[in-house]
């Protein structure tokens, strides 16, 4: 699986499509001015508003719709890494920089649930929740009103 990057027409907004080989899996429009997140795919879509909160802004808050926290992050300052928590389902994540740029989300036993390849565009440092999101809600969608079944691991 890898992210890629799509042209958008307002430069405000960053698109991406998470695609595993050919197929479209999830797309995802982070708007800078809003600091919001729409996720869609065929089960349905989601919006989440991020806010930093923290000194040093090394927690990250997601808010559905309706304000309500559905979701945090934090960061391990220096490590690549961190944890996430979205709808109840916590995860931990890995960024690894070689041989090319990619996440790696695990359970909270630490075992590997999914690798996604970044873009060439990937800096260091880079502000990668909105991405993070997008992937945890592609493991376990969560749809007001419906039931999902968390998707089983994919390495």
């Amino acid at each position: 699986m890898k992210w890629v990057k799509v042209k958008h027409a307002s430069p405000a907004v960053q698109k991406y499509h998470l695609v595993d080989g050919t197929e479209k899996k999830l797309e995802l429009k982070y708007t800078h001015p809003q600091q919001s997140v729409r996720i869609s795919n065929e089960i349905g879509q989601r919006v989440f508003f991020v806010e930093k909160k923290g000194f040093w802004t090394n927690k990250t808050l997601f808010k559905n719709e309706y304000g309500v926290e559905a979701g945090k992050m934090t960061v391990e300052k220096g490590f690549h890494a961190g944890s996430i928590e979205v709808d109840g389902h916590k995860y931990h994540y890995l960024i690894h920089d070689t041989p090319s740029p990619a996440l790696v989300i695990y359970d909270e036993l630490s075992n590997p649930l999914l690798h996604c390849e970044l873009n060439a565009e990937y800096k260091q440092g880079q502000d990668l929740s909105s991405l993070l999101l997008g992937l945890c809600w592609y493991l376990c969608p969560v749809v007001p009103g419906q039931a999902v079944a968390p998707r089983a691991a994919r390495i």
